[in-house]
């Protein structure tokens, strides 16, 4: 099922990348554009200062032989030939203006100069004669022709700032997909996979981190593909080891199966047989122990191999007992927490309620169970199992050590009347073993191999 979201990664870039663009280049064009009105202003100035400076050198005899009309042409020459400049005044020593040319085409200002406060530079030079000042010269130069330049040069950041969030978005557009389209890809493998499609090879091309990630989900396909291969094969074969499955499921997937046959059980070159008739078991031997004593015995073991062999075919009957109590008491004779993980892998497994017809069948009532197989112990256990408490709340509300619990609900788990999380078992696995716990060396199984069994060393155990 594909699922929309409210915001999608690519919108997240393109804002991102948005956001950085624009901040970006206002940023860069307010610091550009206010050192540049800086410089220009000074830069005015100066113009301002030098021209007034000329002007009032060449007002000096004008001005002491009070002739300051003589000035007015050469004035109106400056105002003219400078676009800057909107006003040029002649002062006397009292600061009365005298003589003055002014701008007349009103281009450069509508207003009076007088009220250009802050769109102006005003420069003042005075003229000095004789050491004595005779008077000033008062220039007034215009800024709207730099308003101007610089509203032009905003509309212009605006247009390149546009542009290049446009541009941005665009690729972050882009890039945001070229990413998406290969996650999309392993998401939608990642699908068939949760479906257990493990046929659809996974090709998602990416030179990239997400490329590794394709090959190593490609491989971890192809080791699921094998190793449910070798499981089914395994289980066609009925061969695998007690380790990983105890003894007690394997007994009762060949009663399910209502085999007949013989389960031949190896351990550290020891063989062994329990043998099946229709799924109920009549004989087993193992050394020279027969019958239930022998079968207690394989119940006892920490490790070991099987295999069911249907060519051996049961010839006598050594065992009468109905299954759940055959089962029960066997469970019983197991005093090793060893055994007991085989099937409880973590104080924290939750014992699930009873599911009756799983290993039980129609041949037990629960009722019969709890009054004539349990006993005390075991239905106290039996109980508190809800589905939801753990060994250890168990072990808790019973007041007991928790080796005990375990014991109990093997013995439960062994005749079907309670059954282990696998899920929470799988998770608490191999994280609560004391430090007495005796433990032995294991090798790796190789869930691949057929085993093997020395079958003319089978021979007729216990014929």
């Amino acid at each position: 099922m594909n699922r929309r979201f409210r915001f999608p990664i690519y919108f997240k870039i393109s804002s991102a990348i948005f956001l950085v663009i624009l901040v970006v280049v206002s940023g860069m064009s307010y610091v550009t554009l206010k050192r540049t009105a800086h410089e220009y202003k000074q830069q005015v100035k100066e113009s301002g200062n030098l021209i007034a400076g000329m002007i009032a050198d060449y007002s000096i005899e004008p001005v002491i032989m009070d002739n300051y009309s003589s000035l007015k042409p050469v004035l109106a020459d400056i105002v003219d030939s400078n676009e800057d400049i909107v006003l040029i005044e002649v002062l006397d020593e009292e600061g009365v203006p005298r003589v003055d040319a002014v701008w007349q085409d009103n281009d450069r200002t509508k207003e009076s100069p007088d009220n250009l406060t802050g769109k102006v530079v005003e420069v003042m030079s005075p003229i000095i004669a004789y050491s004595r000042t005779w008077g000033h010269v008062r220039v007034v130069c215009s800024l709207n022709g730099f308003y101007r330049a610089i509203a032009s040069a905003r509309m212009s950041v605006i247009g390149i700032a546009i542009a290049s969030c446009g541009l941005g978005l665009l690729m972050a557009s882009l890039l945001s997909r070229a990413i998406l389209t290969p996650i999309r890809n392993l998401v939608d493998h990642a699908r068939l996979l949760s479906k257990g499609d493990l046929d659809t090879p996974i090709n998602v091309q990416s030179s990239d981190e997400i490329g590794f990630l394709a090959i190593t989900l490609e491989g971890m396909r192809v080791g699921l593909r094998r190793f449910l291969s070798s499981v089914a094969r395994r289980a066609m074969s009925f061969e695998g080891d007690l380790h990983l499955f105890g003894l007690p499921a394997v007994l009762s997937l060949a009663r399910t199966g209502r085999r007949t046959g013989g389960l031949v059980l190896e351990k550290l070159g020891e063989v062994g047989v329990v043998y099946f008739q229709d799924g109920e078991v009549v004989d087993a031997a193992f050394q020279d122990m027969s019958g239930q004593n022998a079968l207690y015995e394989f119940f006892r073991w920490r490790e070991g191999m099987f295999k069911f062999s249907p060519g051996l075919v049961p010839t006598r009957i050594t065992v009468n007992t109905d299954w759940p109590a055959l089962i029960l008491e066997g469970a019983r004779q197991v005093n090793d927490m060893v055994v007991f993980k085989h099937v409880i892998h973590s104080p924290d497994s939750i014992p699930l309620s009873p599911r009756w017809n799983d290993r039980i069948g129609d041949l037990l009532d629960p009722n019969d169970t709890l009054e004539y197989l349990l006993d005390n112990e075991e239905k106290e256990a039996l109980s508190y199992v809800d589905g939801t408490r753990s060994i250890h709340e168990i072990s808790r509300l019973m007041g007991k050590d928790i080796f005990r619990i375990y014991a109990y609900i093997y013995r439960l788990v062994a005749v079907g009347l309670v059954q282990i999380d696998e899920y929470e078992s799988s998770q608490g696995h191999g994280n609560d073993s004391g430090p007495d716990e005796d433990r032995l060396p294991r090798k790796a199984v190789d869930s691949g191999k057929i085993i093997q069994f020395p079958m003319h060393r089978v021979g007729d155990v216990g014929r």
